[in-house]
């Protein structure tokens, strides 16, 4: 059985998926998530055709562009799962798990 360390650049962390840096604060992922919950949301969007592609954009995943923004906000906006996904993180990309407190 082999491990396999998991690239960065390959993976999109729920960090990218909302476009924020993982040292971001709690109230800059908040805004981040609320700017493009608002831009994909398909209730919001203003023509029938930009709604449509809201509905059927995807991600790198095959999820909709709302629910990866949703599942990202679950996990980041809850300090103890951001801190357990931060430290899974670390560990597949075989960086020291330490330190990962915030403030």
């Amino acid at each position: 059985m082999t491990t396999e360390r998991v690239s960065s650049a390959t993976v999109e962390t729920h960090y990218d998926t909302l476009g924020v840096e993982p040292a971001a604060t709690a109230p800059q992922i908040r805004a981040a998530f609320r700017e493009l919950i608002l831009k994909h949301h398909p209730d919001r969007a203003l023509a029938a055709q930009e709604q449509a592609q809201a509905v059927n954009a995807v991600v790198g995943n095959g999820t909709s562009t709302v629910q990866a923004l949703n599942e990202a906000w679950e996990v980041l906006g809850d300090a103890g799962r951001r801190e357990q996904y931060d430290r899974d993180l670390a560990s597949q990309r075989g960086e020291p798990v330490f330190g990962l407190g915030r403030s």
